[in-house]
């Protein structure tokens, strides 16, 4: 963060204040709008967040179970 301070402080004109154009977070890229060739992973927050995974009243839930039998059918472990 001190790096970044630095460099604005750089940038910065007799009012301490930044451009504007160099506060944009445009870009300059062209952007690829081509289907992908593989399948995306797919996991629901009760196998992915910590707390949830651990907690088991959490686990005991409709989604849970929804989720979890969704994983078990794609043949990914739970």
């Amino acid at each position: 963060s001190q790096e970044v301070l630095a460099k604005l402080a750089l940038n910065a004109d007799e009012s301490g204040c930044v451009a504007s154009h160099l506060l944009s977070n445009s870009i300059q890229c062209t952007i690829d709008l081509q289907p992908s060739s593989v399948e995306p992973v797919v996991a629901s927050i009760y196998q992915l967040d910590s707390v949830v995974r651990r907690a088991t009243s959490l686990q005991l839930t409709a989604d849970a179970k929804a989720a979890a039998s969704t994983v078990q059918s794609h043949g990914v472990p739970a």
